[in-house]
């Protein structure tokens, strides 16, 4: 019989908390770099924290429409995660919707570069 053993929650939990801390500062260097001066730590952790709850509840819609639009659900569900969060950038970081995008596309080039450097440092994972 096979369970979840505490290794794995903590390992799971380590994890988790890495990369909220590799989205959280790609998102602070995008923000930093297209906003400017500011721009705090503290938001881009709230952005990264509320970006992850949207994608959540996205998924999860996407998951239940599936069966009713079939392969059609997931571009919908792409299109709507890329409204929601190119406005939650905006509201976050006093912005328009259309630098909120900016920063959303910025934010994810530098996190698989962050992503990528922590794997050759043997931390975390890559792909």
């Amino acid at each position: 019989m096979t369970g979840i053993t505490g290794v794995y929650i903590s390992t799971s939990l380590i994890s988790l908390i890495i990369d909220w801390i590799i989205i959280s500062l790609a998102l602070y260097v995008s923000a930093k770099i297209i906003v400017g001066k500011s721009v705090s730590g503290g938001e881009a952790v709230i952005a990264a924290l509320f970006a992850a709850i949207i994608i959540f509840i996205v998924g999860i819609l996407t998951a239940f429409f599936s069966s009713i639009l079939d392969g059609f659900a997931l571009i919908v569900g792409l299109i709507i995660d890329i409204i929601l969060l190119s406005a939650l950038f905006a509201s976050m970081f006093r912005t328009r919707i259309s630098i909120g995008f900016v920063i959303g596309l910025l934010a994810l080039v530098i996190g698989y570069i962050i992503t990528f450097v922590v794997a050759a440092l043997g931390f975390g994972h890559f792909l």
